[in-house]
């Protein structure tokens, strides 16, 4: 652990086994565009499934959790009315529904089109969705009032 700005800061490296074994320091392991070729093919088909697993089951998860977060943070925040806001790595949309309930201009991007397509789904058509990449915004400078970014690693 190391002080940081805000505190203490935690850093956790984990390395595959083989990687490991080997010796071999191999970050990254993959390039960007293979990195991306796995998330794609990973949520190619998973939006609705995703979303029922996650939050339409009788327990808790770690996932529904963090949304509940993301929604308190977000209402806490007190931003006017029509404020932009963008939610990268959106997934299922629950965070920009929630951000529409407040009748905030929401948008969306991910990777995975049928994440976008279940996000639509629960969705006005004033929402704006977008497929890209996070590491590359396909957005201009302060074009959001707000940002959210917390489903991206899971």
């Amino acid at each position: 652990m190391t002080p940081g700005p805000g505190g203490t800061h935690l850093e956790v490296v984990v390395r595959p086994p083989a990687l490991e074994a080997s010796g071999t320091a191999g970050y990254p392991f993959m390039t960007r565009s293979e990195q991306g070729q796995e998330v794609r093919e990973l949520f190619a088909t998973t939006g609705a499934a995703y979303d029922a697993r996650h939050y339409g089951v009788g327990y808790r998860t770690l996932i529904a959790d963090r949304q509940r977060i993301v929604s308190q943070l977000l209402r806490s925040l007190a931003l006017a009315p029509e404020a932009r806001v963008l939610d990268v790595a959106c997934g299922p949309g629950r965070m920009l529904a929630d951000g529409a309930s407040l009748g905030l201009l929401v948008t969306g991007l991910d990777m995975s089109m049928d994440m976008l397509r279940t996000a639509r789904s629960q969705l006005s058509p004033k929402a704006g969705l977008t497929q890209g990449d996070a590491l590359a915004l396909p957005f201009k400078t302060s074009a959001f009032d707000a940002v959210n970014c917390s489903g991206l690693i899971e």
